[in-house]
């Protein structure tokens, strides 16, 4: 069971991994990973709802896909997807401020 997350499926998200790779000319490469570990960290626990940080924990962090967790939810496929969607946008909204 990983307790962190993975950057290859951040990569999944072109935006993400541009703000990451954007700084690491000015950074050493840990220093830029340990600080958007920091950020995430700290955006997941107070910027998104319960039911956000619940379907991004299971879908990035336990590495489940969308239909198990919208089987063990209770929930559609598509709340899953417009739910995680939602989410790292709002992620992405707050990596922005804290990279730019």
């Amino acid at each position: 069971m990983p307790r962190r997350i993975s950057f290859t499926r951040l990569n999944e998200d072109k935006e993400i991994y541009r703000i990451f790779n954007n700084n690491q000319s000015t950074e050493s490469n840990s220093e830029v990973r340990n600080l958007a570990k920091k950020a995430m960290k700290k955006i997941i626990e107070e910027q998104l709802t319960a039911r956000q940080k619940q379907i991004l924990v299971l879908y990035y962090f336990e590495d489940i896909d969308m239909p198990t967790i919208s089987e063990m939810l209770g929930i559609n496929v598509s709340t899953v997807s417009r739910t995680l969607k939602c989410a790292r946008n709002n992620l992405l909204r707050y990596l922005r401020y804290y990279f730019q």
